[in-house]
């Protein structure tokens, strides 16, 4: 809902700064911005080729405009003493993009990034990187929600998957790492402690049928020296 909300405002910015309606008179001189304050207009950089149409305050880029990289990627939204700062877009050149609140030039506050291959990532950002609760969603249905530091995984957070399996507990830097418990289509849950990724230290299984087999593990196999199962209850070993 919130990208639907920005991307509605951030068109509504974009049509003004290419239709007649600006809320500000024209800057007056095309060779230098200098003299240029509370007024609009275009103006090209020449030591990189980009190009700026918007508002200008103090010979800055300051109110709303839209930012055209050499590099093919583009911003469109708020600018505050010639940085993005407020509500915008950025169009990353390989086709990324990302809606949401900028400070000091860069993602911070709420928003969504949206990548090429159709990834999804909605939450709180920090210096560009997504920081704090937020929800990823992968093309293939996979999806994580919980919380991230410096745009990974990192925390407390909840992982479903699209094949029915279903992970709750700890992440830290992208991986499932501490406490956790993962539970299969089938049924079955392990509970217990992961590593890098995989099983790694005390835990439990429980099949679906009611046998548990428990002890230590590492690297995601089960040592059997450290191992012990139990029964289904109601049936006798």
């Amino acid at each position: 809902m919130v990208s639907r909300i920005l991307a509605f405002i951030l068109l509504t910015k974009l049509f003004l700064y290419t239709g007649e309606a600006w809320a500000l008179p024209q800057c007056i001189g095309t060779l230098s911005i200098q003299t240029w304050t509370n007024c609009q207009g275009s103006h090209t950089y020449s030591d990189s080729g980009d190009k700026y149409i918007g508002e200008f305050l103090n010979n800055k880029r300051h109110g709303q405009g839209a930012y055209y990289y050499s590099s093919g990627a583009k911003y469109v939204g708020d600018f505050k003493d010639g940085e993005p700062h407020g509500q915008g877009s950025y169009t990353h050149s390989d086709g990324d993009i990302y809606v949401g609140d900028f400070r000091n030039g860069e993602p911070n506050g709420q928003g969504t990034y949206t990548y090429l291959n159709a990834d999804e990532h909605t939450g709180v950002y920090l210096n560009g990187k997504a920081n704090g609760a937020g929800v990823y969603t992968h093309s293939n249905g996979d999806k994580y929600d919980g919380n991230f530091r410096n745009g990974k995984a990192h925390g407390k957070g909840t992982s479903t998957y699209s094949n029915g399996d279903k992970y709750v507990g700890s992440f830290l830097n992208g991986k499932v790492h501490g406490l956790g418990t993962y539970t299969f289509k089938s049924g079955s849950t392990y509970v217990g402690e992961y590593k890098d990724g995989e099983r790694d230290g005390f835990g439990k299984y429980t099949y679906v049928d009611g046998r548990i087999t428990e002890g230590q593990w590492e690297f995601g196999n089960l040592i059997p020296a450290f191992a012990t199962s139990k029964p289904k209850i109601g049936v006798k070993p």
